[in-house]
């Protein structure tokens, strides 16, 4: 991914940390992933960073939970029992009412041939586990800048 310049202002470093970390406050997060663990240490690491973050085990508890808490964001496994996650992806970015969320895979599938179908289910990034608790945040960061689909 590559970020672009942006037009430089006239704030301070911490007016620039003020204005970024209530931002990110009132950006909200489903994680989606099987494994408790993963789940939990995501949820953790977001959180500790001023997300809302809310997270689900079971694919078909995606849905629901993406209307509820309407998220800026999906970070969805991909190996997951009954439902990938590409075709949760799909069915997400495909409903009217959760078609504006972005979407992200945080998966232990190698990316190689998974790329190109990570970007046909929807997804704006594709981060392999294990992974870095620093390349999750610049990863949801990066993510979030995208404009959400009109």
């Amino acid at each position: 991914m590559i970020q672009l310049d942006r037009p430089r202002s006239k704030t301070s470093p911490a007016e620039r940390d003020v204005v970024e970390s209530m931002q990110m406050r009132s950006k909200r997060i489903i994680v989606v992933d099987d494994d408790p663990r993963i789940a939990d240490i995501v949820k953790r690491c977001l959180q500790a960073q001023g997300y809302e973050v809310h997270a689900t085990r079971r694919p078909p508890d995606a849905l629901r939970l993406a209307d509820r808490v309407r998220p800026h964001l999906a970070i969805l496994d991909v190996s997951m029992p009954g439902k990938d996650g590409f075709e949760l992806a799909k069915q997400i970015v495909s409903r009217p009412r959760t078609g504006k969320i972005r979407v992200m895979f945080l998966t232990g599938r190698d990316a190689g041939s998974n790329i190109a179908e990570a970007k046909d289910s929807g997804a704006l990034g594709y981060l392999q586990k294990p992974f870095k608790p620093d390349d999750l945040l610049r990863m949801v960061k990066n993510v979030l800048a995208i404009p959400r689909p009109t």
